[in-house]
């Protein structure tokens, strides 16, 4: 029982102080521990932004407006950044080289009079060059943010030790005086006692928590990437929106026969379609990763890694998920929320504390 409740302890700490990360707080020294966006690159190696063809995508970050570019973050901020650089790079991302051979291979046949569908050819030219454009930079933007999660295990490790040693003189025990001041709950062999209460004596287990936190944001990347790929429309969607709404768009020429001119007409139209398409799946992935990646970081991760260490590695139990603490207009409800975590101080909502040290 005693070992279980130290376990369950260390995990309500460690998912408290990872919450409190991605809310914003100084506790985990930024100075040190945080990264600027060249240090985070450079740390999970090989970041560039690249396209389709595997070109790096090189740009001056206080060009395009990244915000924080020059800052140490970690935890929520440097996950807000990471957003805001895609957002940079996907603004600047141009549709490719439409040639003359896609325009006339896209084109096809129109089944009820045999002349060439350029409305439909602009829109599958459309479709094709926005997944092209895109999809790479979505799955890099998967990467950085699992990486900006994953890195706060150690920040945490170091704001856990921190909170040890500031108890150690009150009476806690801290790494060094744990050896001489776990009598009374100690147990080892002759001349020699174990603090059971130090959770250093428990590496095992220490790992076995950050490798289910590894997991579960590995599996939540997974889901938000999917859900990002939904966005990228059919091209019969596409053409269907141009056809019942021509007034919005480059219109085609009626003369068919001057090819140039129509190409050209085809060019321009599938350009305005790849620049709303950009727009619209931009916004739609900004969005989805706040609600699939960021929010289960802040929620669905509790009854996850609690369900499985209180419970045995069977999962949640049922009834068991924990209730948050919640403020609204200066009135707290802490019942529930105290019997089943006694030890947490909880938040409701997203916050958008800055946690930075900028170099001056």
């Amino acid at each position: 029982v005693k070992l279980r409740s130290i376990a369950s302890g260390y995990t309500v700490s460690f998912l408290q102080i990872v919450e409190q990360l991605l809310a914003g707080t100084s506790e985990g020294n930024p100075a040190v521990n945080g990264q600027t966006l060249e240090e985070e690159k450079t740390q999970q190696g090989d970041a560039d932004w690249v396209d389709l063809y595997n070109r790096a995508i090189r740009f001056d970050a206080k060009e395009w407006g990244v915000a924080y570019w020059n800052c140490k973050l970690y935890g929520g901020q440097q996950f807000e950044r990471l957003l805001n650089e895609f957002r940079a790079v996907c603004d600047h991302t141009d549709i490719s080289e439409v040639t003359v051979d896609d325009v006339a291979t896209a084109a096809g046949i129109n089944r009820l009079n045999n002349i060439p569908n350029y409305a439909w050819a602009a829109s599958d030219l459309a479709a094709q060059k926005s997944q092209d454009a895109l999809v790479p930079l979505i799955e890099q933007l998967c990467e950085r943010a699992v990486y900006i999660m994953k890195r706060l295990t150690d920040v945490a490790d170091k704001i856990m030790d921190g909170r040890r040693k500031r108890a150690a003189p009150g009476g806690a025990p801290s790494r060094s005086s744990s050896k001489s001041q776990g009598a009374s709950a100690g147990m080892g062999t002759q001349g020699s006692r174990v603090d059971i209460h130090n959770i250093d004596q428990y590496p095992y287990f220490t790992h076995h928590v950050k490798d289910l936190f590894y997991k579960f944001i590995d599996q939540t990347a997974k889901v938000c990437k999917e859900k990002c790929m939904d966005e990228f429309l059919s091209t019969r969607t596409i053409y269907w929106d141009l056809t019942e709404h021509p007034e919005n768009h480059t219109s085609l020429p009626v003369d068919r026969n001057e090819h140039e001119d129509t190409h050209a007409a085809v060019r321009t139209l599938s350009t305005e379609l790849f620049v709303t398409l950009r727009k619209r799946v931009t916004k739609k992935v900004l969005l989805k990763f706040y609600n699939f990646f960021l929010v289960p970081m802040q929620t669905e991760i509790w009854s996850e890694l609690e369900g499985k260490i209180t419970w045995g590695g069977g999962g949640s139990r049922r009834g068991s998920s924990r209730t948050r603490t919640r403020e609204r207009g200066g009135q707290t409800d802490r019942g529930r929320c105290a019997r089943s975590h006694p030890s947490r101080t909880a938040r409701a909502g997203w916050t958008s504390t800055t946690t930075a040290t900028c170099s001056r």
